[in-house]
């Protein structure tokens, strides 16, 4: 499930890009940004679970303008420090455009830059420590259950 205060963050985004016609976030905004666009760029599901919610964005987005190196951009290791490097334009029109998500995502799983392969592991390393506590407190439910 994604975060509500990261899809927020992304609708205040797509509300200021509307009205003012430009990039602009706050400090607390970029950071979760960056963390949401994160999990979703190393999580194909959650990645899909974002492509839903830009749907609700259609009218807005078609896909944003990007610039005629960004596919060049993609192999030449500009997201192999995550995306905290990138400034507040590139971050939002990363965030707002789902072509390039997917390819960043393509990229992530094709070169495995150490950054992502640390992001990748520190996600599996949170599923099973969650699944291995909600299996101790089932089981702790279940003793209390059986007594």
């Amino acid at each position: 499930m994604l975060d509500p205060t990261f899809l927020a963050a992304v609708d205040r985004l797509v509300n200021t890009h509307k009205i003012t016609g430009t990039i602009r976030m706050s400090a607390e905004d970029r950071a979760e940004l960056i963390t949401g666009l994160e999990l979703a760029l190393v999580d194909r599901d959650q990645l899909k679970g974002y492509m839903r919610h830009l749907e609700t964005h259609r009218s807005y987005i078609t896909t944003m303008a990007r610039d005629d190196n960004s596919v060049d951009r993609l192999c030449d290791g500009t997201y192999d420090d995550g995306l905290t490097p990138l400034d507040d334009e590139k971050l939002g029109k990363l965030a707002l455009d789902p072509i390039h998500l997917w390819g960043v995502n393509d990229y992530i799983y094709a070169e495995l830059p150490q950054y992502w392969t640390d992001r990748i592991a520190d996600l599996k390393s949170d599923f099973l420590s969650k699944d291995a506590a909600q299996r101790a407190w089932m089981n702790a439910l279940n003793t209390v259950n059986d007594k």
